[in-house]
């Protein structure tokens, strides 16, 4: 009886998930590229290429929720005269 308490108490204590604030850190570079078609009005330009870091706090999270928030994304989006590639490189601190 002893050694089934004993072994329960060790399995509770290697499962159980630390719930604290976790910092989630990105560098995110938003590039754009001007299409020919259709083609842009003279003298517009794409916007400049832009870089932020950014950090967020996980509030109250175990570190298997943090990892599966803190992701890397790349995404892609069009406007009239030109297409925007977002890369946001995140992980944990």
């Amino acid at each position: 009886m002893k050694k089934s308490l004993l072994i329960i108490a060790v399995l509770g204590l290697t499962f159980a998930s630390c719930k604290k604030d976790r910092v989630c850190s990105c560098k995110t570079v938003s590039a754009h590229k001007l299409k020919t078609s259709p083609a842009p009005p003279v003298g517009l330009t794409a916007p400049a290429d832009h870089v932020d870091d950014d950090k967020y706090t996980l509030v109250d999270a175990s570190l298997r929720t943090a990892n599966r928030a803190c992701i890397h994304t790349k995404y892609e989006y069009e406007s009239t005269y030109w297409t925007t590639t977002v890369d946001q490189n995140c992980s944990l601190e």
